[in-house]
């Protein structure tokens, strides 16, 4: 599967009672959906699913696909601290139709996670799980930092794709990409070489008058005609082969541009809501625009951000208020949301206020 450009993983709203917004969550997928992001995690870090009970999360997975474009890569985030427990996740996700799994490094028990552990954990849940996945590292959060040697390791498995490496580490991205550029792979892509899943496919079956088969050029007739023989049609779609690698997608922002020119394929990292109005602007990546390196992103603002008005459960989150002029929306919420109420209390979350460090 082909997992290049930039994924942002979703925010989960809720209402001031805690419970999940879910007609919010879909007019926010809905509006991403139509940005030229390449797909969209689902249950990441981003989208709180720690702080989730297994039924919530399923229900957020469900919501968040049936409210997504066709052509956007959908990613689950699936992992738990058991590989039983991922597992059932990661299935649930690949009934709903989900194209890929997150599946962060398991880390309570720090002293257990020797790497003969963290290999059995993934080669389990990569053995029995239906869905491609790609390992989560990040640090900041768990307090585990998978090494760069164990990633080169668990890579030759077939359906490990890919990482999101959200420790900031150049050098350890380096060392990632390096090791692992002896595995190739073959991807389904556009004839412009835009990742398709069988998702996609399904989706562009049930439009096909010739019942979703595929079908020969020479029974087309008048329809579009492959521009080589390389290319397959199904529906409306055309399709080709594409040879790829062991996929590092990083989760620090502000390391992106080093990281995409040591050979990393893209980015999972979270969008603050622009200052400007909603239309085609710049967007915002940890406070840092997206022209910074070298892309626009015509993200506008995602109707029904968390925040002040619907309740949270963290210490802090999108569009709480108008940021302070200089800083991005993510650290003028952050701000907003220790600020004390009338009554003196502080604002009612789920969680423990954070630092405002990047959230990757």
């Amino acid at each position: 599967m082909l997992l290049h450009g930039i994924f942002p993983p979703i925010t989960t709203p809720f209402y001031p009672d805690g419970n999940v917004y879910h007609k919010k969550l879909e007019a926010n997928v809905e509006r991403y959906s139509r940005t030229p992001s390449a797909g969209i995690v689902v249950q990441g870090s981003t989208g709180e699913a720690i702080l989730l009970s297994d039924q919530e999360r399923r229900d957020v997975l469900k919501t968040a696909l049936s409210a997504a474009a066709p052509s956007k890569v959908m990613i689950a985030g699936t992992g738990v601290e058991s590989a039983h427990e991922t597992l059932k996740l990661t299935e649930y996700a690949a009934e709903l139709g989900y194209d890929a799994a997150l599946v962060r490094t398991p880390h309570f028990y720090k002293k257990q996670m020797l790497p003969a552990n963290m290999l059995a954990f993934y080669r389990t849940v990569a053995d029995r799980s239906p869905l491609p996945i790609l390992i989560y590292n990040f640090p900041g959060a768990t307090g585990y930092d998978i090494s760069a040697e164990l990633v080169v390791e668990l890579a030759s498995h077939p359906n490990i794709v890919g990482i999101k490496e959200s420790g900031g580490n150049l050098e350890k991205v380096k060392t990632m990409i390096d090791g692992t550029r002896h595995i190739k792979r073959s991807a389904t892509v556009t004839d412009t070489f835009e990742a398709v899943t069988p998702r996609m496919l399904k989706a562009a079956a049930a439009d096909n008058s010739n019942g979703g088969q595929l079908v020969s050029v020479e029974t087309l007739g008048g329809a579009a005609k492959p521009s080589s023989s390389a290319v397959t049609i199904v529906g409306k779609l055309k399709t080709r082969q594409k040879e790829v690698g062991f996929q590092v997608l990083v989760g620090a922002a502000h390391q992106l541009e080093p990281s995409l020119a040591l050979g990393a394929v893209g980015a999972i990292v979270a969008f603050a809501p622009p200052t400007a109005p909603a239309a085609a602007i710049r967007g915002s990546v940890h406070g840092r625009s997206l022209a910074d390196f070298g892309r626009r992103i015509a993200f506008g603002h995602p109707t029904g951000a968390t925040g002040r008005n619907l309740g949270i459960r963290r210490a802090y989150a999108h569009d709480m208020g108008r940021p302070t002029s200089g800083h991005s929306a993510a650290d003028g919420a952050c701000r907003m949301a220790r600020r004390p109420s009338a009554s003196g209390a502080a604002p009612r979350t789920r969680r423990a206020n954070r630092s405002e460090s990047s959230w990757s």
